[in-house]
């Protein structure tokens, strides 16, 4: 007699089937209630969900699935902020632990799989490339990267604020974006390719951008309201009400 294989049971998670939402839209938008206290800064990570909750240390905690089941949980002594002090991917996270001043990287169930010290003279939150190979920092006078690997450390632009600190790695890693601040509190991005180190471009808007290969979205301040811009390479469209768009960006 033949065995049918069993089928793959997801653990209970925390969508509602149930919700008042999911029955007045159909089914169109559906309820995951989270139990936890004090959640604070949500990302993906790979197919999953990382929450970070708390008040004076931090829980990260891994959602999977359809239902979002609790995969892996990991409680800190400090506060985490999101953002850009941490990073996260489908490789895991990666973050400053302050009591330390080592970075951290853990793999996509929270277990730590590398830990060393910050390089000397940083400041500002750092950027780790996604093959975890590559940290780029800043320090008072530069824009160094170091090779995890070798740890060969070179210099990849001399500049010099105030304060200084990276934001991102955009473009499939062919540019970083540096925030830089005077003592005025005015504040300006630059974006420096990690190549030759040359500053590609200059803002003094407030701008949150992030990228996907060569796909790139900019939420850009523009007084009381924010321009929503997107393209690829050097080509931009802006998002305008009524769904319009335009090439001149």
């Amino acid at each position: 007699a033949q065995t049918q294989p069993t089928q793959a049971v997801e653990p209970t998670g925390i969508y509602d089937p149930d919700s008042a939402v999911e029955a007045e839209t159909a089914g169109a938008v559906r309820s995951y209630p989270l139990d936890m206290e004090m959640v604070y800064h949500m990302e993906p990570m790979g197919q999953s969900l990382l929450v970070f909750s708390g008040s004076e240390g931090t829980t990260l905690t891994v959602f999977s699935g359809e239902n979002l089941y609790i995969e892996a949980q990991l409680t800190l002594s400090f506060w985490l902020r999101g953002g850009a002090s941490t990073q996260v991917s489908d490789r895991g996270i990666s973050y400053e632990d302050p009591n330390t001043r080592e970075m951290v990287l853990l793999d996509t169930n929270l277990k730590e799989s590398r830990r060393f010290a910050v390089p000397e003279g940083m400041v500002g939150d750092p950027r780790i490339s996604a093959d975890r190979r590559y940290l780029y920092y800043c320090t008072s006078d530069a824009v160094r990267v170091m090779d995890l690997e070798t740890g060969i450390n070179r210099l990849l632009k001399q500049i010099s604020y105030p304060v200084q600190t990276l934001e991102g790695l955009l473009l499939e890693e062919k540019v970083l974006q540096c925030g830089v601040g005077d003592s005025a509190g005015s504040w300006e991005l630059l974006f420096i390719d990690t190549q030759t180190g040359q500053t590609l471009a200059r803002t003094r808007k407030n701008m949150t951008v992030v990228s996907s290969g060569e796909n790139w979205y900019a939420s850009i301040g523009e007084g009381a309201i924010r321009a929503l811009v997107y393209g690829a390479g050097a080509e931009c469209r802006q998002i305008l009400p009524g769904d319009l768009f335009t090439a001149g960006c």
